[in-house]
């Protein structure tokens, strides 16, 4: 082909693209368009195997899906095909590809030009001394610039006429087409779908026939999945085998059509089928041939130090040798056994890290550097938070923020982006004109609008209006500019009654102060975006930090204008709101542990004790010696407790006497280097363990060894063991409020810290985590909890109880609060040591379709309702720690959930059934406390896929592997499971209303036998039902 040819058809390609690019917009063809590529066509069929895949797993013919009916179904599955066109498009008719290229809009001018050009195409043949000339007859030529266009064009009339032949936007929703690569496909939920499906098949090739095509059946491959009664019968009926291989036949007039059945399929370089495709597409083992062949290929030009430099190597090996290992991966997606084991030297490095560095054996090394290097990096932390603070305390003096809205408008933002700018420009060519720093420019730009704009409000008197409406101004003689404040409820801002409004000439003389000291020397630290300012930007507004100097005439000048306008209407002419700092630590501060001075262990069963420390633990009968976990019976009694510190151990005995065991040194003894010393406390969690950090430098008052004959009275203070202080704000639920009235200096003898207690936060000297509120940082982790197989519990109220000192199960539940969480270890201990319900509410050896190691059990607390009357359980008062834990749990992990009545139900299966005596609307909550396979929930929906029985309801079937909610007065039935199934629920009664005074006290936690403040009986906001 000449040149000049060339050129013509780009250019001819030029005239026609804009018409077939709109056209191909509309229908499913991926190639030769702009913004598209094979992934687009990959992820369209690999979603059609992920959802026949789904469909399949739910319609199993396992023991479940006999009990549910979903094995008695007549047919579902899915069914693809790739067809193969012979010769491709070298076999296309001149006149489809004026018919393609009219039906795509294209003018009859330009179709009759591109329609020529193939018909005055001479192929001139050479053979030997033989020369012949031949013309094209049909098809496109090879290497043409209009050829990709015009086959585009072609297959939009393709999909044209399959819309106009089966039903409208048939194409769209089964047909995929990348080039010449025909790809069909359905999901199929009853036998008339397949039906159907063949049909429209048998329409397709039809359609590929009537345009002048013809399709290779031997290339072609369908893959049939079906699951159902009705297989057998279709099998015989459409399914035969020829040539030893299964075919689908297709039934026509003249003549059927035989298609080869597979498992699976190649499509643009992946694997489809019904099974693991994603694994299949991976193949390792292939790609990673396929990718080694490829760079050996290129060996010798990927491994010779040549004229190539290796950057452009590395673009070669990544453009060749990289595609071929990782192409269709993003688009068909991984399994999650890609990777079944890690690899053997990152293995040994994760276990290396998990480990706690011992020393080496026999090594004479005591670690008293390190110990030394730890307090003075505890030190430097201390020093690091008081400049911290002595920084925010002059914030509250000399610093604002402005808060500017974005992509309005009103907004100045991109007017500050021009003048900064302007300001670099300037800078870089001629830096002498330059008179004052950026940020002067800028706040100068910045208020000389505003000024701007309140002095063209003269003569746009409808835009005073406006703003009168919206409360920011007062019009009269003189007009008057209000405050804001926000309003929560109405989220919104509302005008501040508690300020007077500034005059229109008390505005502007502010703005002119601003004006004219803000180009003094070191008038202005800092005017400063907190993110980069850009052409166009994203997001809803952007912060910037103001600054004032605190030495001279103009910096208080500019402070107390700034002052003045802080949370005034008159900003919002530029869409700002401007307010004082507020005197925060930073946000690393704030969010790193290193912070906290000392850290506290709370923890049951710690295996990072010192050998001194465990050894005489174990001594004590505290500790098992076999697995180093805290026997129970000793945390039965609270009174007592283990410090434990490196080398030094004490015991604090039930009249708060310390001992101390034979052969280890008092702790004066030791030098003391630095004013902190780190202490590990093993408290009475009975086997859960949890960490909190605080300030023990700030909160806890010396303990020196001359006084440990103190009186009784501060003994038992001091040596109760749950003694670390942490409320709101403080320790690792928040951020350390700490004082500065302390100094830094100690007396050598002062070496040993003990904690303080805080009446408000404590029970007997114990403290509980639990009667803490959930702080914001927990509730965005609670549920990363919850799927960590531990529960938070908060918001639990300690009015009238006592510390337990006989009942195992009272004990562990407040070993629950005490920490402020439960793991599922502890409810299924829990649930042992309690009482079982008297009656459960089914026959459970008529419904025992499970596989259970323990017997049914299940234990109540809360509200109970008999017809018209209700009342609350004996064993809410009985076991009052009992309730207040569930209660927290369930409160904690739903916040607007109003539920009166918790059980802990273990190996309880539940027929079919309504919960006709709930409230109305009310949501019913399941948490799991065990690890099971099966258990789910099936709740009724009429537009639910899954039936009880053939005849049954329709519903969806809830895991409980996860929190899950549902409603109460739809039926509702276990499904059958293997393992110990515990699940902790809770549901609201109906008729509350009939409660007595004295029982809605204990509901609500106002009397001395209460059952916790998590319980909600009274007051009502329903949630939503949401399936899981």
């Amino acid at each position: 082909m000449s040149v000049d040819c060339k050129a013509f058809l780009i250019v001819l390609r030029g005239a026609i693209a804009p018409y077939i690019e709109d056209t191909m917009r509309q229908h499913p063809q991926y190639a030769y368009r702009k913004g598209a590529s094979t992934a687009d066509a990959l992820m369209r069929a690999a979603g059609h195997c992920s959802s026949v895949r789904k469909l399949l797993q739910r319609h199993r013919s396992d023991h479940t899906a006999k009990i549910l009916g979903d094995a008695n179904i007549p047919l579902v599955g899915g069914l693809m095909c790739g067809i193969d066109l012979q010769k491709a498009f070298d076999a296309l008719p001149h006149s489809e590809i004026h018919g393609g290229l009219i039906d795509a809009g294209v003018p009859d001018a330009l179709a009759a030009a591109v329609v020529q050009v193939h018909l005055q195409t001479k192929c001139s043949v050479r053979h030997g001394g033989t020369e012949g000339v031949i013309s094209m007859t049909r098809g496109l030529r090879q290497g043409c610039p209009i050829a990709p266009i015009v086959c585009a064009a072609w297959s939009c009339r393709l999909c044209k006429l399959l819309d106009r032949r089966i039903v409208v936007s048939w194409s769209a929703e089964h047909c995929t087409l990348f080039a010449d690569d025909i790809f069909s496909c359905w999901v199929l939920h009853t036998v008339k779908d397949f039906k159907e499906a063949v049909r429209e098949l048998r329409s397709l090739i039809e359609a590929l026939h009537a345009l002048g095509m013809s399709v290779n059946f031997q290339k072609s491959i369908v893959v049939l999945r079906l699951c159902g009664k009705a297989v057998a019968a279709l099998s015989k009926s459409y399914l035969v085998w020829r040539n030893g291989a299964q075919h689908l036949r297709l039934r026509c007039a003249d003549c059927d059509m035989y298609i080869p059945c597979s498992t699976s399929m190649p499509y643009l370089g992946a694997t489809l089928s019904y099974d693991n495709f994603e694994l299949q597409t991976y193949s390792y083992r292939t790609r990673a041939q396929q990718a080694n062949a490829r760079f050996q290929e290129l060996r010798r030009v990927l491994r010779t130090n040549g004229a190539i430099a290796c950057r452009h190597r590395v673009r070669i090996y990544k453009a060749t040798v990289w595609p071929t290992l990782w192409y269709a991966l993003s688009s068909v997606g991984l399994p999650v056994d890609v990777r079944v084991q890690p690899e053997p030297r990152e293995a040994l490095k994760m276990e290396l890290l998990s480990r706690d560095w011992k020393g080496n054996a026999g090594s004479s090394y005591d670690n008293d550097e390190i110990k030394e290097m730890q307090r003075a990096i505890s030190m430097m932390q201390r020093l690091a938070l008081r400049h911290e603070d002595s920084i925010n305390l002059m914030k509250l003096e000399f610093s604002f923020v402005a808060h500017m809205r974005l992509n309005i408008p009103a907004s100045v933002v991109h007017i500050l982006y021009v003048a900064a700018d302007g300001w670099r420009k300037l800078k870089a060519q001629e830096p002498q004109k330059l008179d004052r720093p950026m940020r002067t420019s800028l706040f100068v730009c910045f208020f000389a609008e505003p000024k701007t704009r309140i002095q063209a409000l003269d003569s746009r008197q409808a835009d005073v209006d406006k703003m009168a409406e919206l409360g920011w101004l007062v019009k009269g003689v003189p007009v008057t500019w209000q405050f804001l404040k926000w309003d929560g409820a109405a989220q919104r801002n509302v005008i501040d009654t508690t300020k007077p409004p500034l005059t229109n000439a008390e505005v502007l003389e502010h703005i002119d102060v601003l004006l004219a000291n803000a180009v003094a020397t070191n008038s202005l630290a800092r005017f400063h975006p907190t993110r980069p300012l850009a052409e166009g930007m994203q997001g809803e507004s952007i912060v910037f930090l103001i600054q004032v100097g605190n030495l001279g005439d103009a910096c208080i000048s500019i402070r107390s204008s700034l002052k003045a306008l802080c949370h005034n209407a008159v900003l919002q002419l530029v869409a700002t709101q401007l307010k004082p700092d507020r005197a925060a630590r930073s946000f690393i501060l704030q969010g790193n542990s290193l912070c906290r001075m000392s850290a506290w262990q709370l923890a049951a069963g710690s295996r990072t004790l010192s050998d001194e420390a465990l050894n005489y633990a174990v001594k004590s009968e505290m500790v098992d010696s076999q697995n180093g976990n805290v026997h129970e019976d000793f945390f039965l009694d609270a009174g007592r407790a283990v410090c434990l510190e490196a080398s030094c151990v004490f015991c604090c005995a039930r009249d708060g006497t310390l001992r101390q065991p034979p052969g280890v040194d008092a702790p004066c003894a030791q030098p003391a280097l630095h004013c902190l010393c780190q202490l590990s406390l093993l408290g009475a969690c009975l086997g859960s363990m949890t960490y909190v950090t605080v300030d023990a430098f700030f909160r806890t008052p010396l303990l020196r060894p001359r006084r440990l004959n103190m009186p009784p009275q501060k003994k038992q203070r001091r040596a109760q063991m749950a003694a670390v202080q942490i409320s709101e704000g403080e320790g690792a639920c928040g951020a350390i409020e700490d004082s500065l009235d302390h100094d830094c200096l100690l007396d050598d003898a002062e070496c040993l810290w003990s904690p303080e207690v805080v009446p408000a936060r404590t029970l007997s000297g114990i403290f509980m985590v639990g009667s803490c509120p959930l702080t914001s940082y927990e509730q965005d982790l609670r549920y990363a909890y919850a799927r960590q197989q531990v529960y938070l519990i908060r918001n639990v109220s300690l009015a009238g109880l006592c510390v337990p000192s006989a009942c195992k199960a009272e004990a562990l539940a407040c070993g629950m609060v005490s920490s402020g969480q439960a793991t599922w270890g502890q409810l299924q201990r829990l649930l042992s040591f309690l009482p079982e319900d008297i009656r459960i509410r089914w026959n459970q050896e008529n419904l025992a379709s499970s596989v259970s190691t323990q017997r049914p059990k299940c234990f109540t607390i809360g509200a109970w309702n008999f017809g018209n009357m209700a009342g609350v359980m004996r064993s809410s008062l009985q076991f009052p720690w009992t309730a207040r834990a569930l209660a927290g749990v369930v409160s904690t992990f739903n916040e607007e959930l109003c539920f009166s009545t918790c059980t802990l139900t273990l190996n309880t299966a539940a027929a079919p059934h309504k919960d006709s005596r709930n409230l109305v609307g009310s949501c019913n909550l399941a948490l799991p406390c065990s690890s099971t396979q099966g258990g789910e929930i099936f709740v009724e929906d009429k537009q639910g896929m899954t039936h009880l029985s053939q005849s049954g309801p329709a519903g969806h079937v809830i895991s409980v592997q996860e929190a899950a909610m549902f409603p109460p007065h739809k039926i509702h039935a276990s499904m059958p499971w293997k393992g110990d199934r515990l699940l902790l629920l809770s549901f609201h009664i109906g008729q509350y209303a009939n409660l007595k005074p004295n029982a809605v006290r204990v509901l609500q936690g106002e009397s001395a036998e209460i059952v916790g403040s998590g319980w909600r009986a009274t007051t009502l906001s329903l949630c939503r039902c949401v399936f899981l």
